[in-house]
């Protein structure tokens, strides 16, 4: 830790009033250390002021040479992320097949409108809640997110098992297993970001593979369950197998850079002036290819999430059995395990954004040429469906690949959390919108407007990735970015 960084904190401790002072510690945004180089500029007329500097540490990359990118102990982080990843994208996967269930048992006649908020709801937090996950992670390492993660998941599954109403589906659902899902999100991606650079996409799609072996497993042991057990002990069973996963991969996931000790020795009231001050960095959206590359991503996750939350009912809407709707579910993520591997594999060789943006394309003329005139055909619903899983599976094994090109490692968890607090308002409203537009469910011409909802913002999607990638590298296209 630099003098100067070492000085600030001891100001800290000694002032009582921390905003009285002229800077803020802010450990994750990265330029903290480097106080003695930016006095040396200034006093030459390089700087005028601490925000010239920051952008100026933004530009800059990390030196490949300081990752292992390999061996023993990478490898089984890697394994223990993706274990974490199996309920924490898992459950995400699956929340199609969850709320057909319900919407058809313990939520039996109430508006797909008003169900949709449990998932929403769930969405905002698991997303949004990444800040304060991201944040512990820069600054504590990765066992205090996920610890207090781990807890909240499994209660939050446990209660489940009880609810027979919608605000009790919020609070277990929405709120416990989402603030979980948040704690434990980007501590199991960052993990990796620290052992891994020229191999960080297959590392990262490695890991999320993960996502789509719980969401293959999850819908077809929870219809078993349902049938043999009953709800109540397959939810039970389902937060065992969850919670098993979480503690092994607390055990086998580790971080490499060091934590800020010198946080901890902070008053409690010093430490949380620090952390709401510091959790999201808004002048990061002051970079060009930030700003765009989290509004791609907010659109094309609004895009996917809404079409894994209503593509079972639009499947039985169309004529297909409730048990083939449970299979469609799960035939797209065992398709989406090989679009999380594949697009990243090419991603290391060809650019992370190029592999992006071809995805992107892909599924938005998917939507706009199979699925909306053809799906009616139930061969071409599930052409579409695996089709359209394949490809947009990437988006969230390339997302935090593509973040990590356009900031520094350190910064890498407050910044995956700035996107994510985001991202978390598209999600929130994303569900709703679309369970509006569907309404009761018995009108077809209804579905189809569903279908162009979710087109229309993979567009906008494709046109954010398309501009991130213009400030990134201009009009050069044939680079790999």
């Amino acid at each position: 830790m630099s003098t100067a960084r070492h000085n600030r904190l001891e100001q800290l401790r000694s002032n009582p009033d921390p905003l009285s002072s002229t800077t803020t510690v802010t450990a994750s945004s990265g330029f903290s250390k480097h106080n003695d180089q930016e006095d040396d500029l200034r006093k030459k007329g390089v700087l005028s002021n601490r925000k010239d500097f920051e952008i100026e540490l933004d530009d800059s990359e990390d030196d490949a040479s300081d990752f292992p990118d390999g061996g023993f102990e990478a490898w089984t982080v890697v394994l223990g992320s993706f274990l974490g990843l199996i309920p924490v994208f898992g459950l995400l996967n699956s929340i199609g097949s969850i709320q057909t269930y319900i919407s058809t048992n313990q939520l039996k006649g109430v508006e797909s409108s008003i169900t949709g908020w449990i998932f929403s709801i769930y969405l905002a937090i698991a997303t949004a809640g990444s800040v304060l996950g991201g944040t512990l992670f820069d600054r504590m390492g990765r066992l205090a997110p996920m610890s207090a993660g781990t807890i909240l998941y499994s209660i939050g599954l446990f209660t489940i098992a009880e609810c027979t109403e919608v605000y009790q589906f919020i609070l277990s659902f929405g709120v416990c297993v989402g603030l979980g899902t948040a704690l434990n999100m980007t501590p199991l991606i960052g993990v990796i970001s620290h052992f891994f650079f020229k191999k960080r996409a297959i590392a990262t799609g490695l890991a999320t593979i993960g996502g789509s072996v719980g969401g293959v497993f999850i819908p077809i042991m929870l219809r078993k369950l349902f049938i043999s057990i009953g709800y109540k002990w397959a939810m039970r069973v389902l937060a065992f197998i969850c919670t098993a996963c979480l503690l092994m991969s607390m055990v086998l996931t580790k971080e490499r850079l060091p934590k800020d000790e010198a946080y901890k020795r902070l008053s409690l009231r010093q430490q949380l002036l620090t952390y709401f001050t510091s959790s999201i960095d808004f002048r990061a959206f002051k970079d060009s290819r930030f700003l765009f590359c989290v509004i791609a991503i907010v659109f094309s996750e609004m895009s996917l999430t809404t079409a894994l939350t209503y593509l079972p009912d639009y499947a039985l809407a169309r004529g297909v059995s409730e048990d083939n709707s449970y299979l469609l579910v799960t035939l797209m993520n065992v398709v989406g395990a090989f679009g999380r591997f594949i697009p990243n594999l090419l991603a290391d060789k060809y650019g992370r954004f190029n592999v992006m943006i071809s995805t992107s394309i892909i599924a938005t003329v998917l939507c706009l040429t199979i699925w909306l005139p053809f799906g009616g055909d139930h061969k071409a619903l599930y052409a579409f469906a695996m089709t359209f899983s394949f490809f947009t599976s990437s988006i969230f094994s390339l997302t935090p690949v593509c973040l990590s090109q356009i900031c520094k490692t350190a910064q890498f968890g407050t910044r995956f959390s700035t996107m994510y607090f985001v991202v978390a308002f598209g999600n929130l409203v994303s569900v709703p919108i679309a369970g509006a537009i569907i309404g009761n469910g018995e009108v077809i011409s209804k579905f189809n407007h569903f279908v162009l909802y979710c087109s229309m913002m993979s567009l906008v999607g494709l046109l954010s990735w398309l501009t991130s990638r213009f400030y990134i590298v201009r009009w050069k296209l044939r680079v790999q970015v």
